[in-house]
């Protein structure tokens, strides 16, 4: 009698330890899965406003650089005044080189210019968009500002995303 009611306990008492550390195993699974998914959209908002602020601060290098000598993008004239000329080089190169550039390795970029209304602008007969807008994915990151382009306002629109 005595040894039916010691391995009942002992069953029972397994049985709790088991849930308990389930439990505590899937929770801390879900904790680290939320830290690494943290560190991941902090690590793209930091490149995304690297990425804008490479774009719309400097005039890249060479200072005159063109689809064929350029080493480092940049935009601007002076700091939101866009150059007309290098936004018209950077919407011709192509996407794969542009990532290079812009040192983005894992994340994807949709990157646009439009006038205030929405409506995207077109330079010389190009549109300026570039990328894929992103549609279902885990992790993405907008920045928007306000640049002078042909003496006009308008709003560059960046995303990065995973």
């Amino acid at each position: 009698m005595k040894a039916q009611i010691w391995s009942t306990d002992f069953i029972a008492s397994v049985i709790v330890f088991f849930l308990i550390f389930t439990t505590l195993m899937i929770s801390w699974n879900y904790l680290n899965q939320k830290n690494a998914e943290r560190m991941t959209m902090e690590e793209m908002e930091t490149a995304a406003l690297l990425v804008s602020d490479t774009l719309l601060r400097i005039p890249g290098f060479p200072e005159n650089w063109n689809e064929s000598t350029v080493q480092s993008l940049g935009l601007a004239m002076k700091e939101n005044v866009l150059n007309e000329s290098k936004v018209k080089m950077f919407f011709s190169l192509d996407y794969e080189k542009i990532k290079e550039l812009l040192g983005l390795k894992e994340s994807e970029f949709y990157l646009k210019i439009t006038e205030l209304n929405g409506s995207i602008i077109m330079l010389n007969g190009t549109y300026l968009e570039k990328g894929v807008y992103p549609e279902n994915k885990s992790i993405i990151v907008p920045v928007e500002r306000y640049v002078l382009l042909n003496s006009t306002i308008a709003k560059f629109s960046l995303v990065l995303y995973r």
